[in-house]
């Protein structure tokens, strides 16, 4: 189920190309955002904070793992250091 409603969610944002696209003029348009967040919860039967909410979760997770996948498997390999010093 959770996952149905992250491909919806994913399918409703990509409409809205300005929410993540920061070349986008609209980008910077906070009424045209809130707008579009307020069109999507409707879309999806969601309330908006609710709907904000599970997003933000869903980001918070995806920096976790990011931070957690650099430190245990890229950074070991990235010691630029080691090969600057003999």
């Amino acid at each position: 189920m959770a996952e149905e409603f992250t491909e919806k969610l994913t399918e409703k944002v990509r409409e809205y190309v300005f929410l993540y696209d920061a070349v986008q003029p609209e980008c910077k348009n906070l009424v045209k955002k809130a707008e579009a967040w307020r069109d999507i919860s409707e879309e999806l039967d969601q309330n908006l904070f609710s709907l904000i909410s599970c997003i933000h979760h869903r980001l918070h997770f995806l920096l976790q793992l990011s931070a957690k996948v650099l430190t245990e498997e890229v950074l070991p390999y990235w010691n630029w250091t080691a090969r600057i010093n003999p």
